[in-house]
């Protein structure tokens, strides 16, 4: 068994140890040593049994302040233990997203009027060729067609509830103007009248009248008015600013 010289507090010892354990030792007795100079740096030289008493009581004191750490330590990891474990059994259920589709009915709706709006486009350009030495401004009747079918489609909103199909006509005005009109009478919703003039397609919605039917402009500015009774209309253009309706066409007549 090898013997191993340890200094303590200044004091040299011989210490016996199992083969292999002189390095732990002399750890321990750094250790001890350390504690030992402490005492001696405040109390001055003292018997050799005392000193070895103090300077383990001081150690022992260390040694139970760091298992109670090492104690509070591992209450807090068995604890984050548990919380990880209920939170590996949590079952979380999917979230439902209910993504809408367009009713098969829908669908042949607007089939029916992509149709529609075709043959009405094909009617309106074949009177239009007979008309083109007429004054007044140029239309668009293809254009005319499909876009006030588009208009009126993307004011319902393209549900179900919009029930009733747009009707369209053509107006003759003075100087030989024409314009086109679309009306939808929704059973939801707002009266409209899409109609195409001065290169513009414009959206009214249909507003109170003492006689017959006056569509204006959805706001409480200036804008266009068009004012139906049976089949003869007018087209004002409505100045907020003097609160007066300006005629732009008079006389129109649905063909």
């Amino acid at each position: 068994m090898p013997e191993v010289s340890i200094s303590i507090g200044g004091r040299q010892f011989e210490v016996s140890c199992q083969e292999g354990e002189e390095d732990y030792l002399h750890a321990a007795a750094k250790m001890l040593d350390d504690e030992a100079q402490v005492l001696s740096d405040q109390v001055g030289r003292m018997p050799e049994a005392r000193m070895l008493l103090m300077a383990g009581l001081l150690l022992a004191d260390k040694t139970a302040s760091v298992e109670d750490k090492i104690k509070e330590a591992r209450a807090e990891l068995a604890e984050r233990d548990a919380e990880l474990a209920s939170l590996r059994n949590v079952v979380v259920e999917p979230e439902r997203i209910e993504v809408p589709v367009i009713p098969q009915s829908v669908t042949d709706s607007l089939a029916e009027m992509a149709a529609r709006a075709e043959a009405l486009a094909s009617e309106i350009e074949d009177k239009a060729r007979d008309k083109n030495s007429r004054r007044g401004p140029v239309t668009q009747p293809r254009a005319i067609a499909f876009g006030a079918t588009a208009a009126w489609w993307l004011w319902v909103g393209g549900s179900a509830l919009a029930q009733a199909m747009p009707v369209t006509a053509t107006y003759i005005c003075e100087r030989g103007v024409e314009v086109a009109v679309s009306y939808t009478t929704p059973e939801q919703g707002e009266a409209t009248a899409v109609l195409y003039v001065e290169n513009r397609m414009v959206t009214l919605v249909r507003t109170r009248a003492a006689s017959g039917a006056r569509y204006a402009w959805p706001s409480d500015g200036s804008g266009y008015v068009w004012w139906t009774k049976g089949d003869a209309a007018t087209l004002f253009w409505h100045d907020a600013a003097a609160d007066e309706d300006i005629t732009l066409y008079a006389a129109c007549q649905a063909r």
